[in-house]
């Protein structure tokens, strides 16, 4: 993952924040596993990526499908819904991985 990306797209979408801040709430335990801890982070930092994802071909599908570009707009509402996906996906296995870190 780029540093210098990751940091534009905090600046440019606000967003970005709370989706990061949806992922963190799984890491906020008092267990003493730092490798779950960072095993999570690492979790929550790839899904709020993957939310922005989803967000901004959301954006270009209502965009494309305005200017009349049905075929692109057909592809990025496809591609936002795999992204939306990714990101269950992405937070229920953070909510795993930390279950099974406090034995729940």
């Amino acid at each position: 993952m780029d540093i210098n990306s990751v940091s534009n797209k905090i600046q440019v979408n606000p967003l970005y924040s709370l989706f990061s801040q949806m992922f963190s709430l799984y890491g906020q335990d008092s267990s003493a596993d730092t490798s779950t801890d960072s095993i999570v982070a690492s979790i929550g930092l790839m899904g709020a990526a993957q939310a922005l994802t989803a967000y901004e071909n959301y954006l270009a599908y209502q965009s494309s499908w305005l200017n009349g570009a049905y075929f692109e707009a057909g592809a990025f509402l496809g591609s936002a819904i795999v992204d939306g996906f990714i990101v269950a996906y992405l937070f229920l296995l953070a909510g795993a991985v930390n279950g099974a870190d406090t034995g729940n």
